[in-house]
């Protein structure tokens, strides 16, 4: 297949892609995280470049299978995971051999339908095309997908639907971290935080180069400074080597904040009890008694 051929092929996806999922369309990153997105192809699989973070506690390591990516199932997606489901347990059990029954007992098989849907798309065919993974990633949102991949060849499909910290995209390469991608209109954005420069400390923790230190310390500085009342402040290396600059990520309070945004509310927010109503006896007027 040529260039050309290529191109068609890729805009044909990106189109349908497009109709498909229009009403889950990205707002956008710096760069796109189709650009962004370390993935390669080698032997004729698309693999991981780079070490990434995908969830606040989930690194996929450098080397990793990107399997396909796909939306959350819907109804359709679900029934046809379990008919297909269904008709593979009649295969199973009767060999060649068709009969009238029409349905499974349903308690075979534990899991719930959308999970079944989920393993079902996993497993589908693996992609072999780069540009079909940055066709997927420019149109859906992040947290939007699953993203179905394999340790090794031999190992089964798992899953992963992103969840990007403060909506970073972060990587780990030749013990640093960088900052790969940064949604628009997020906090990071909106603090000044640049793409392609080297994460060198969270909060008060240096991050050692390793996503896995990232990951121990990020949620102890975010509450740290929510607590505080202050920003948080990530502090990374300029990539024309001017040395360190600091940006502060505005983070919601935590209500547990000492900050003194709650010291006009009063400790004890309990009703005083009413006051207790006196019962008066009511006084009775004895007359004299009358002479004889």
């Amino acid at each position: 297949m040529n260039c050309l051929q290529q191109a068609a092929v890729s805009v044909f996806f990106l189109a349908g892609m497009v109709s498909i999922h229009a009403q889950i369309l990205d707002p956008g990153w710096k760069p796109s995280l189709g650009e962004a997105f370390p993935l390669a192809l080698k032997d004729n699989r698309v693999v991981l470049t780079e070490a990434v973070l995908v969830t606040p506690n989930q690194v996929l390591p450098a080397g990793t299978l990107a399997r396909n990516v796909f939306t959350l199932p819907d109804a359709k997606a679900i029934q046809k995971a379990n008919r297909v489901t269904k008709i593979d347990q009649l295969d199973e059990t009767y060999a060649s051999k068709r009969t009238k029954i029409s349905a499974i007992d349903p308690e075979a098989d534990p899991r719930d339908n959308y999970e079944k849907a989920v393993d079902s798309m996993a497993a589908a065919p693996p992609w072999t095309q780069v540009d079909k993974f940055a066709a997927f990633f420019h149109i859906a949102q992040a947290d939007s997908y699953m993203f179905a991949y394999q340790t090794n060849a031999g190992s089964p499909p798992q899953v992963v639907q992103f969840r990007l910290p403060e909506r970073l995209l972060l990587s780990e390469t030749d013990g640093a971290v960088k900052v790969r991608a940064v949604g628009i209109d997020s906090a990071a954005e909106r603090a000044g935080l640049p793409s392609g420069v080297q994460l060198v400390r969270v909060g008060d923790a240096d991050l050692e180069g390793s996503l896995q230190k990232f990951i121990k310390v990020y949620p102890l500085e975010k509450e740290k400074a929510q607590l505080a009342g202050r920003p948080l402040a990530l502090t990374y290396r300029s990539p024309d080597g001017s040395g360190l600059k600091t940006v502060e990520l505005r983070v919601p309070i935590s209500l547990k904040s000492k900050a003194g945004l709650f010291d006009d509310i009063p400790m004890d927010t309990k009703p005083k009890p009413a006051p207790e109503k006196k019962t008066e006896t009511p006084q009775v007027e004895t007359m004299p008694d009358k002479a004889p």
